[in-house]
């Protein structure tokens, strides 16, 4: 499979019981604390790798594991942000906040997946997320259904909800395919217009017996 450039980078967060906001505030105060985290994820390879947990506890789901640290199981759990807030705003777990800012080395990138060697698809894909991002479209669509997550507190978990939500990703997806086609379009109209014109000037060169003179506004 080849990957189109991401179309979204998420970061890891640390999570904690609102309790404990003072005793944790950034990463680096996890070195003596019991981490929670799903076993298998992103979240664990990146807790083993980095050591930064005094001890890391696993579980099959981050739901579990959020429903365990709001029953005051357990220091802290490490996940992707907008996976953590979801969760948090699905079962309500008030008591469960984020703490300290994005982890700079914890971060996951989303792309559309084509055909290995698919190289036209790819670069539709490639220049109709850059048309998107440029007009401004992707961030409507990002504030849309994305921006209350974030702004409340601003994946197997995250996974479900974009299966869940799958038609989101094809507006996405329909949206960079009509802006490449539409782009296409006014270069093949352009190109087109060119074209004509210079078949028109040779024309008038060609059936002309008299001398042509080409002067611009000023006379020259």
């Amino acid at each position: 499979m080849d990957f189109s450039v991401p179309y979204i980078t998420l970061h890891g967060s640390v999570f904690i019981r609102r309790e404990n906001s003072s005793q944790i505030k950034t990463i680096q105060d996890l070195h003596d604390k019991t981490v929670i985290t799903m076993q298998g994820d992103t979240a664990h390879e990146y807790l083993v790798r980095s050591k930064v947990a005094g001890e890391i506890v696993t579980v099959n789901s981050f739901k579990q594991a959020f429903k365990m640290l709001a029953a005051g199981s357990h220091d802290a759990i490490v996940t992707l942000k907008l996976t953590g807030l979801q969760i948090i705003k699905k079962h309500k777990l008030s008591s469960t906040v984020v703490s300290g800012p994005p982890i700079d080395d914890y971060k996951q990138a989303f792309a559309f997946a084509v055909l290995e060697g698919d190289n036209r698809l790819l670069a539709e894909l490639n220049e109709g997320l850059a048309i998107i991002k440029a007009d401004g479209t992707f961030d409507t669509i990002y504030d849309k259904w994305l921006g209350d997550i974030q702004h409340d507190h601003r994946h197997p978990e995250l996974i479900e909800w974009l299966l869940e939500h799958y038609w989101v990703l094809l507006i996405i997806a329909a949206l960079i395919i009509f802006g490449f086609a539409f782009m296409q379009w006014m270069v093949i109209n352009r190109t087109r217009h060119l074209n004509q014109m210079l078949t028109r000037w040779q024309q008038l060169f060609d059936s002309s017996h008299d001398a042509i003179f080409i002067h611009d506004g000023q006379g020259n």
